[in-house]
């Protein structure tokens, strides 16, 4: 009797994982314009960092000793 209530529940939780992949899956494709327009905002960003601490690098350095 445990064997086949194991057995029943694996199968069980394989449907359920299935089906919460699908989802994630479909949510994630369908914010994927969002997801890149913001990774481009986070890139300008460090980009911007990245200059600002070679322009002003003697200044950054006062503030961030290494």
């Amino acid at each position: 009797m445990a064997g086949i209530v194991l057995v029943l529940m694996f199968v069980g939780l394989s449907f359920v994982v299935g089906r919460a992949q699908k989802h994630t899956l479909d949510r994630i494709q369908a914010s994927s314009s969002e997801v890149k327009r913001w990774g481009g905002w986070v890139l300008v960003g460090v980009g911007s960092w990245f200059v600002l601490l070679a322009t002003w690098a003697d200044f950054f350095a006062g503030i961030f000793p290494v």
